[in-house]
């Protein structure tokens, strides 16, 4: 049977390489990377699957990295048709600036006219994130999800799995989702008026909606 996950993609500097496999320091992020890698595996069937490593801890900067590793391997043919993304930021001036939000939210949509769909996901905080310590409030400013909040992405949101039990499964309640608000498009004209809605009932203030 061939391997299913033998392809690790390091991205550094804007430079990418392929290996059978990647070094490991034994983090919580490389622990949850490895959680996210078994979910997919155990959904993929025997399809190849290919784990990206982002290297420089320039989080903006190595999406559009990856990004362009992503296109230069258009010409051959192979390259992900479904790309998963557990990891973002918060959509604040300290992280990705206005050209580089605009960068990549070009790149997803381009990934779509390839085929590709991108899957993110949406926080696990809410849009006030580590901003708003729980008093949504007492603070000026929303801080969406990036690159969650592109809107040619799909966003999703956390979930639990109840083991033994094979009825509906429910959002996780201690999760509230940072994807859906963005400061740089617009609102989509199908859910305003349940968006509206929503905002007339959330503490929050109206002139920042």
């Amino acid at each position: 049977m061939t391997e299913r996950c033998v392809v690790s993609r390091e991205i550094d500097n804007g430079s990418s390489s392929s290996s059978s496999s990647s070094s490991s320091s034994g983090g919580d992020d490389e622990l949850e990377s490895s959680l996210d890698s078994q979910y997919t595996l155990s959904t993929s069937g025997l399809a190849e699957t290919w784990v990206y490593s982002l290297a420089n801890k320039d989080f903006c900067g190595d999406l559009m990295h990856w990004a362009q590793d992503v296109f230069d391997l258009e010409p051959s043919g192979v390259f992900p048709h479904v790309i998963s993304m557990s990891y973002g930021v918060q959509k604040a001036p300290n992280f990705c600036l206005g050209p580089d939000v605009q960068r990549l939210a070009q790149d997803v949509q381009k990934m779509g006219t390839m085929g590709i769909s991108v899957i993110i996901s949406s926080g696990d905080d809410g849009s006030g994130e580590f901003f708003s310590d729980g008093n949504y409030y007492n603070y000026g400013l929303l801080a969406p999800s990036f690159p969650a909040s592109i809107p040619y992405c799909t966003a999703v949101g956390a979930t639990t799995f109840v083991a033994g039990n094979s009825g509906e499964q429910m959002a996780a309640r201690q999760f509230g989702s940072g994807g859906g608000f963005s400061y740089d498009y617009a609102i989509p004209s199908s859910p305003t008026t349940l968006t509206y809605c929503l905002f007339n009932k959330v503490l929050w203030r109206a002139s920042l909606r």
